[in-house]
């Protein structure tokens, strides 16, 4: 029995404390004794762990909105326009369309994106669809994300300004219903942005449909700030 306890030992080498069954056959050794040496680890293992939770004095760098998104300051707003879809832009016979639209662009995600939103009210069906804008640093370009209520979907792509004039190019698809089924599906996207003076802008939104080599005009419109 005696010699089972001189073979155990309770050992922690990270904190020096070293108790064997041998001490604890001391008369010296006793339950006192043991009791503040266990108090001494137990603090030591806390102190530990807390150091090294401590944060190491070097403040991360807080984020920032890339500045290139403040080429998108000249749109933002709100804006009513006067469009038309002209002749045969829907396919083959179809009508010059008239109609009312509003734009509305603003920051999002604390400035980190934007969002242009597009609305036709009084068209029939309604029609509405929006841009989800970020700065791609990989590209060094504006990314630009289109979804609307017909189930069109882009992804387009702006450099700077040129002048007056914003050009956003991509590719998506474009359903049949909203196109002849014959030239649906993929589809080159072009949308221009030319601003006329601090109220006023002018936007162009074309598609290269399928199977086809020519721009067609989806929309014109005429817009002034609200």
């Amino acid at each position: 029995m005696q010699s089972g306890l001189h073979d155990l030992a309770l050992r922690k080498s990270t904190t020096g404390i070293c108790l064997s069954a041998e001490t604890s056959m001391n008369p010296l050794f006793t339950r006192s004794t043991m009791r503040t040496a266990t108090l001494i680890f137990v603090t030591l293992l806390v102190g530990t762990a807390h150091a090294q939770d401590k944060p190491t004095g070097v403040a991360q760098p807080a984020l920032k909105p890339a500045v290139e998104l403040e080429r998108l300051k000249p749109l933002e707003g709100n804006w009513l326009c006067k469009g038309v879809v002209p002749a045969g832009a829907m396919g083959p016979g179809s009508p010059e369309r008239k109609y009312r639209s509003t734009f509305t662009v603003k920051p999002a995600w604390d400035g980190f994106a934007y969002t242009i939103a597009y609305d036709q009210k009084e068209a029939t069906p309604p029609y509405s669809g929006a841009w989800s804008v970020a700065w791609d640093g990989g590209q060094k370009k504006l990314l630009l994300f289109w979804l609307d209520n017909v189930g069109n979907v882009g992804i387009e792509t702006a450099d700077d300004w040129k002048g007056d004039v914003l050009i956003i190019e991509g590719e998506g698809f474009v359903p049949p219903g909203f196109v002849p089924a014959a030239v649906a599906g993929t589809a080159a996207f072009r949308d221009t942005f030319t601003r006329k003076g601090s109220n006023g802008m002018q936007w162009k939104g074309e598609l290269k449909l399928h199977g086809t080599n020519a721009w067609t005009i989806i929309g014109d419109d005429d817009c002034t700030r609200m």
